[in-house]
């Protein structure tokens, strides 16, 4: 089977030649992990914000989102095996 390969953006490149040779402890990556989930993490907190201060986002449209469903309906033809 032939897997699709998607070109590599330059920020992929970029970050892939800073580790390049690299090797890390157990927590060194743990930490590294944090460090990056926190940065989006940030930047979601960020576009939330301002999604509600520009009134894009109200109580009554969360309700809505915590009510949506979401989901795949599971079908069983399309499992593998």
């Amino acid at each position: 089977m032939n897997a699709v390969q998607t070109p590599l953006s330059p920020q992929q490149l970029e970050i892939l030649s800073i580790f390049n040779n690299k090797s890390f402890s157990e927590s060194e990556w743990k930490e590294l992990k944090e460090l990056i989930a926190s940065f989006f993490v940030k930047k979601s907190i960020a576009l939330s914000k301002g999604a509600w201060e520009a009134g894009e986002m109200n109580e009554e449209k969360a309700e809505a989102l915590l009510r949506e469903h979401l989901r795949t309906t599971y079908h069983p033809e399309n499992q593998a095996g």
